[in-house]
């Protein structure tokens, strides 16, 4: 996919006349330069759980001026918003919260093993 987009990017660069990104003007070079730096962007756990929170945080402060302004279907639809959100995270958590009970389980074996 990133192939692909720095591709478009390179065709962009064509249909405009530019031969070289190094012939763009300090504000075009600026615009280039976060297109590319967007296009090189990894999404990864860390930066999923990221963006996850920042949209649950959005959506509380939603949820609460629905809630003030009593618009009741928006709030319906804000929350639910957020317990899809709210899923997400859990599923994004379950590997480590697994290890964890794994860890724990072995840890209280380890401590009912008699030593005769």
């Amino acid at each position: 996919m990133i192939n692909r987009l720095h591709a478009l990017l390179g065709k962009y660069l064509d249909k405009a006349g530019v031969a070289d990104f190094t012939e763009l003007d300090a504000e075009e070079r600026a615009t280039y330069d976060k297109w590319y730096e967007t296009l090189q962007a990894e999404v990864t756990v860390d930066t999923l759980q990221t963006f996850i929170k920042s949209q649950l945080e959005q959506l509380g402060k939603g949820l609460q001026e629905a809630v003030k302004g009593g618009h009741d279907r928006q709030a319906i639809l804000i929350t639910a918003r957020m317990e899809n959100y709210t899923d997400l995270l859990a599923v994004i958590a379950a590997p480590d919260r697994n290890r964890e009970q794994l860890a724990d389980t072995i840890e209280s074996l380890i401590k009912t093993i008699n030593h005769e």
